[in-house]
């Protein structure tokens, strides 16, 4: 029993480190996707 729950907890934190790296890629790509536009919306329009 105990064996199961430490493979848990370490499938748990490859899954917490997993979710961090995708967290920082996503984080950085909505942030520029949210400038952009923003930036489009500030544009005087034509």
């Amino acid at each position: 029993m105990d064996e199961g729950i430490i493979c848990m907890k370490a499938d748990v934190a490859r899954l917490d480190l997993l979710n961090q790296m995708l967290d920082e890629r996503y984080r950085r790509i909505g942030l520029n996707y949210a400038r952009s536009l923003l930036f489009l919306n500030f544009l005087p329009v034509q």
